[in-house]
């Protein structure tokens, strides 16, 4: 496609980064973002799965959750309601080669995140109380991502057994059980001791902050420590790489036993065999050798091996320096890693001299008497490129829980990367780097007393915040086009919503909606699927479809300079689809395939019997397409469908980047100008029945280790007024992790990972859910504390602190979802489909700071009920079955939801 003239394109790109390893070894990396009035402050420890210690399996990931139980200034769980009462959000995750921590919070609380890091990781305080308390958490955690799901077990347990030999990529990276709760309180102060020192962590500073700010502040850092005395993990040779292919082979073509995201995957990359063009290619990609970029573009890197030197391969993403090598004894490869990989004199120089050839594999080779330090990235010498990725979350506080489509209360958002990190080199870039640097040393390297440590910083004056105007204009069609301009990256988000969405399936055809939105990105009059596709891919963009219960949208993201031609294809996409018969016959199986995997779900399985009970006849029962509605749908009722409802006058075009309002209306008339208006079908609303008592719908999974529960009532529909006092009821009640029914029954009680409670509203209705996934002989004593809370909340409400610091997490995390363009544009979504004032994205924190105690605790009352209320339970009902006596109704349905008759004792 043809570029086109508009300011910030992606030539002139660039983020703003800047390294600096402090005297202490702390390495700190800042970036300046002013897209919104938030900070992220993160820090990485280099301490993961493949270096915990033999015995004590899943460690590494155990002590991630023992690093938010408290420490010299911070009691038990304080970490958390810090963050969430200043409007922040949190969490950490556990990966194969470091543990990460962090912090999202408004940037006038940036001190106070830097505060609390630094208290934990100078002090961290466990009592044997809160350690047993962790051991039961972690525990629930491997049980609902791994032992309670269909296959879930083989990532885990299954695949890294059998693709590696060497125990440090072999052994159950989530932990055995056994040797989670054996873990002991000397175990967790010699970790602590050997890992989390701060020349063995990076601080990462991302956003709305300026160098004259840090200077102001006085951040607190853990003082100067000795090298940690850590074991690294042994180097993978060419037996184990054998195994991992073996291992692909007898998988079958379906099974990805190493995704690209994998370290299996990593480490073949590492040791496959290059041609001599591919590294040239490779070293120029990574060096900038012809575009003067930074020596670190886009998280590749490499090491350089001299001759007669011999280095481990080290992480070389953008967040890591170099850093100092420990010495003697403590630079060598354990034992137990054998000696496979390890190479010397002429051998290792022979293997170079193959490698750089491109005739043979490159080995990862350890370092037997390191000296010196690991240089930046240079232009490679020598050797090729060795290329590694930055591993994934393995888990995330929030990612156990059932979401729903709609507008939701609970919705978090983690600010993105603006693109991929470098450092500018030009004249105005060395000064800017400079003068931060200077900054940060100074605002950084204060060594701070016991006194000082101790007095908790207190968040500064609320920083304004302000979206961009919106431009509007209704075409001669009816189609509405909303622009609004957000430049801090130069891409664009297209999204083309129409009005209609599950509610407007038949009952008989669920997933009509959802499939069309599918089945017209296969093709146009103009165009094929995969010319779609790499058009796309032309643009710096994506495509993709969502549909929810009241709408279907088409979204489309790419490079801000391509904005006309982004908007043409959606258009092309919505107006022309050919619907090709062989592409439908894919979707078709592939969903086919998706609803059986939904039946092994249990999560699944409760939402889908909570919502069916609540909502009866009406459309919002329906959550997804059944065999029986996919074998019905064709190729004429898709075409009835998307004649019926893909209308301009049923739709509207948001579009959100940095881009010029004039020209993308421009480009929105000549693309969408001949779409033709027709009338629209309107859902029919049966009325929801009323719920009298507590009524269980029992879901029999015979031999399920867990109970998944989904608890609540009918709420209000996403346009009524009192959404904003029901939205701090259930921030109180479950909708934040600092909530009462998580500090109750998770950090004190210690019965499940993932409880949490969500407020979703739609069109016409809406609904408040309680989720949890709670082990088999604690089922009756969660529903008795749930209970407990919700009559707790609707007798007494809330007011002072709590109330105060529910708003502040509220009004705290809006900027947080506004803050990227695909988080504003999601807001926006729901203003135009659910007929939300114009100005709810500037008026939202005003009036979540009016709401009274009295409208809280009359939402309460509107939102939680206690004696009616609809319960779902997915489990082996023989498990539970004493548990549940309170209960008087019972209705027991397998997981097709068809009723059965009680389920009776396996003998």
């Amino acid at each position: 496609p043809t570029r086109t003239s508009l300011p910030g394109t992606s030539a002139t790109f660039s983020v703003p980064v800047v390294y600096r390893k402090l005297p202490n070894g702390l390495r700190v990396v800042i970036s300046e973002n002013h897209t919104a009035p938030v900070v992220t402050v993160e820090v990485m420890y280099r301490i993961g799965f493949r270096i915990e210690p033999r015995n004590r399996t899943g460690f590494a990931h155990l002590f991630e959750h023992l690093m938010f139980q408290g420490s010299e200034h911070v009691n038990k769980f304080e970490h958390v309601r810090i963050v969430n009462e200043n409007g922040g959000t949190l969490n950490g995750s556990t990966r194969f080669d470091h543990t990460n921590y962090f912090e999202l919070m408004p940037s006038n609380a940036l001190e106070l995140a830097m505060w609390l890091e630094a208290d934990r990781m100078r002090s961290l305080k466990i009592t044997p109380e809160n350690l047993q308390n962790q051991k039961d958490v972690v525990s629930e955690e491997v049980r609902v991502n791994v032992l309670n799901q269909p296959y879930g077990a083989f990532e885990w347990l299954g695949l890294p057994q059998r693709a590696n030999t060497n125990w440090f990529n072999a052994h159950n990276f989530y932990g055995d059980l056994a040797d989670i709760q054996a873990a002991t309180i000397e175990d967790v102060q010699k970790f602590f001791d050997t890992y989390y020192a701060p020349n063995n962590a990076v601080v990462v500073v991302v956003g709305d902050a300026t160098p004259d700010e840090v200077v102001r502040r006085r951040h607190r850092v853990a003082p100067a420590a000795a090298a940690p005395r850590h074991r690294r993990a042994a180097a993978i040779g060419r037996e184990e790489v054998q195994r991992v292919r073996q291992a692909r082979a007898h998988a079958g073509a379906r099974v990805r036993l190493s995704p690209a995201r994998s370290d299996d995957a990593r480490l073949l990359r590492a040791v496959a065999a290059r041609s001599a063009a591919r590294q040239r290619r490779e070293r120029e990609a990574v060096s900038g050798a012809h575009q003067g970029e930074s020596d670190r573009l886009g998280g590749f890197g490499r090491l350089q091996l001299r001759p007669g030197q011999q280095l481990r391969l080290q992480r070389a993403d953008a967040l890591y320096v170099p850093r100092r090598l420990p010495s003697g004894s403590q630079g060598r490869r354990c034992a137990e890693g054998g000696r496979q990989g390890d190479y010397r004199g002429a051998g290792a120089r022979h293997q170079r001299r193959r490698a750089a050839a491109g005739e043979g594999q490159l080995p990862i080779v350890v370092s037997r008497k390191p000296r010196g330090r690991l240089r930046p990235l240079r232009p490679a010498r020598g050797a090729g490129a060795l290329r590694r990725r930055p591993e994934p979350h393995q888990h995330d506080l929030d990612g156990a829980r059932q979401r729903d489509d709609g507008g939701g209360s609970n919705r978090r958002e983690k600010i993105s990367g603006a693109g991929q990190s470098h450092v500018d080199r030009s004249s105005s870039g060395r000064r800017h780097e400079v003068k931060t640097l200077a900054v940060c040393l100074t605002a950084l390297a204060i060594a701070s007393s016991a006194a000082a440590q101790a007095e908790r910083p207190a968040a500064g004056p609320e920083r304004p915040f302000q979206l961009a105007p919106r431009v509007e204009k209704t075409l001669a069609n009816g189609l509405r086009v909303i622009v609004t301009r957000q430049d801090i990256v130069p891409k664009v988000s297209v999204t083309l919503t129409v009005r209609s969405g599950y509610s407007s399936d038949p009952a008989i055809l669920t997933g009509l909606a959802a499939l069309t939105a599918d089945i017209v990105q296969e093709g146009t009059k103009t165009r094929t699927s995969r010319e779609i596709r790499r058009q796309f891919f032309g643009m710096g963009g994506s495509l993709s479809a969502a549909v929810s219960q009241d709408y279907s949208s088409l979204s489309a993201r790419g490079l801000a300079e391509f904005a006309p031609q982004l908007i043409d294809l959606v258009a092309d996409v919505a107006m022309n689809p050919t619907m090709p018969p062989d592409e439908l016959a894919i979707l078709k199986q592939q969903r086919l395939q998706n609803v059986a995997q939904q039946k092994a779900s249990p999560q699944f399985l409760a939402n889908r019997e909570f919502r069916r009970a609540l909502f009866g006849e009406h459309p919002y029962a329906r959550t997804s397409e059944t065999e029986a509605s996919l074998r019905a749908i064709d190729r004429a009722k898709l075409e009835e469908f998307h004649r019926e409802h893909y209308r301009p006058n049923n739709a509207f075009l948001l579009v959100v980047g940095a881009v010029d309002a004039n020209a993308v209306l421009t480009a929105a008339e000549k693309a969408f100008g001949a779409w033709t208006r027709g009338d629209v079908p309107k859902p029919t609303y049966a009325t929801p029945p009323s719920i009298e008592g507590r009524r269980v719908y029992f879901v029999q999974r015979p031999n399920s280790i867990q109970s998944s529960i989904a608890l609540g009532n009918i709420a209000v529909k996403r346009s009524d007024p009192r959404w904003y006092e029901l939205s701090l009821a259930n921030a109180i009640y479950g909708g934040a992790f600092n909530s009462r029914i998580v500090r109750n029954i998770r950090e004190e009680k210690g019965y499940t990972y993932s409880p949490g409670s969500i407020l979703n509203g739609f069109a016409d209705a809406g609904f408040y859910r309680f989720s949890a996934d709670v082990r088999n002989e604690v089922t009756g004593a969660t529903l008795s504390e749930v209970f407990k809370e919700i009559d707790k909340m609707r007798e007494e409400g809330s007011e002072g602190a709590e109330l105060q610091g529910a708003k502040q997490y509220l009004r705290g995390i809006f900027p947080i979802q506004t803050a990227t363009q695909a988080g504003l544009s999601s807001v926006l979504n729901n203003v135009y489909v659910f007929g939300l004032p114009k100005d709810y994205p500037e008026s939202y924190g005003a009036k979540i700071a009016a709401v009274t105690a009295a409208q809280v605790k009359s939402a309460a009352h509107t939102l939680l009920g206690s004696e009616n209320s609809v319960i779902a339970i997915v489990g082996d009902y023989a498990k539970v079955k004493d548990q549940l006596g309170a209960f008087s109704h019972i209705t027991f349905l397998d997981t097709d939801g068809k009723p059965i008759s009680a389920p009776t004792s396996q003998p």
